[in-house]
């Protein structure tokens, strides 16, 4: 069983901690990478309790949450043109997509329409007409045309996520089929945050929080990034900003004010100051 913490920071400098330990990780040469990975053998889970309502971020080393919380907007905006982000100087998408500024397996695009319904829109009503509801599950991950020998430049690391109600709070789990840990997962755990936050006031005005999950099929890290990992593990302490997670109404939501709501609730808080540039490998 998993105990709930509402310091992702220990988690995060546990991972880094085992990925840098020669008895813990393996080492391997990565074929479409062409680099060499740290890696987990087996899943690693975790669980972080949102009651608290309270961003997560990883506490060793700066990270911007307003970069999350763009890419959130866009992913329930349903928005396959990554030009959206890059006009809010958000730019981790552009290498992803075509000459149109199309990303073709965007996972806003999968949840909201290409399977044929809204399963964001599905799930909301799905939960406000039977709260006991269990088959709330939002898929990225499409069997037809994803992996197996299939080419692409970019395939869903986190393959979707399911929402439950249980004990009158909003639960979810991700289940993330490749993870880099040091450069992605702080975005993927502010984002699912930052997500479970606007659904929960889009099913209800008054529901609360409850825990986060993640598994991790395959977590890694780079070599490239092995050395600021080791810096992160010098801090004394991890250092948790409060920010306050925020609620937006899901009739014509205003996503650049809920942007930037979170650009100026992080102005007020302390960050840690190593504040690395990690290349990301793709």
């Amino acid at each position: 069983m998993l105990h709930p913490t509402t310091n992702f920071g220990t988690v995060y400098r546990k991972l880094l901690a085992d990925l840098l330990n020669k008895d813990v990780a393996l080492v391997e040469f990565n074929e479409r990478t062409k680099v060499n990975v740290a890696v987990l053998p087996g899943a690693q889970s975790f669980q972080l309790d949102l009651s608290n309502n309270l961003l997560p971020t990883c506490g060793l080393r700066k990270t911007h949450p307003r970069t999350a919380a763009a890419e959130i907007a866009w992913f329930l905006k349903g928005s396959r043109s990554s030009k959206w982000l890059e006009e809010r100087d958000v730019t981790i998408w552009k290498p992803f997509a075509d000459k149109a500024g199309e990303v073709s397996n965007a996972y806003g695009y999968r949840w909201r329409s290409f399977f044929g319904r809204d399963q964001v829109g599905r799930a909301v009503e799905q939960l406000q007409s039977n709260p006991s509801d269990r088959q709330c599950y939002i898929s990225a991950w499409d069997p037809a045309r994803d992996g197996l020998g299939n080419k692409a430049k970019n395939y869903p690391c986190p393959l979707g996520f399911t929402l439950h109600i249980i004990g009158g709070k909003l639960h979810s789990t991700v289940t993330m089929r490749s993870s880099d840990v040091f450069v992605g997962l702080p975005y993927d755990v502010m984002g699912h945050a930052m997500l479970m936050s606007i659904l929960a006031e889009w099913i209800h005005p008054h529901l609360e929080l409850g825990t986060l999950s993640f598994t991790l099929a395959h977590a890694h890290m780079y070599d490239c990034h092995w050395d600021m990992a080791k810096q992160c593990l010098q801090a004394e302490r991890t250092i948790q900003p409060e920010v306050q997670l925020l609620r937006i109404k899901q009739d014509r939501p205003d996503w650049d004010y809920f942007i930037q709501q979170y650009v100026e609730g992080c102005k007020r808080q302390p960050w840690p100051e190593y504040n690395p540039r990690p290349r990301l490998v793709k």
